[in-house]
């Protein structure tokens, strides 16, 4: 009957992969069938623990699966870097959106009467008689 067997930490940098890695060359080093799913997206690092190759090329000696998992893997850092790509477009946006709007509200703002009224009373203060 097959086994599933989970490693996760709310931490970061805490050897999960290398577990993984060494716990499954360990289960396939006694004849036993290991599947691995790593679902650490903006991580991925067993690929690199098992020598994956991140490239559509086939490389001399690679094998079948191996190129397999290298073209998935490299889909999802695609499109991990197209998504952190976005997010930052999104932010350089909105703080784009915020400054026009603050543009707007400072118009908006000093264009009012009441702004108006509380420049021309200050114009009248004597600064030098307020302080003292």
């Amino acid at each position: 009957m097959p086994k599933v067997v989970s490693i996760h930490s709310y931490r970061g940098s805490t050897g999960k992969s290398n577990l993984t890695a060494n716990l499954i060359s360990t289960v396939a080093a006694q004849s036993n069938r290991v599947g691995l799913v790593d679902t650490d997206v903006p991580s991925l690092k067993i690929h690199n623990l098992f020598c994956f190759v991140l490239s559509r090329s086939r490389a001399d000696g690679q094998n079948p699966e191996q190129l397999f998992m290298g073209r998935k893997f490299d889909r999802v850092y695609g499109l991990r870097r197209q998504e952190d790509e976005l997010r930052w477009k999104l932010a350089e946006l909105k703080i784009e959106i915020d400054q026009k709007k603050r543009e707007k509200e400072v118009v908006i703002l000093t264009e009012s009467i009441y702004f108006q009224e509380v420049q021309q009373e200050m114009a009248e203060v004597n600064l030098d008689e307020f302080w003292s």
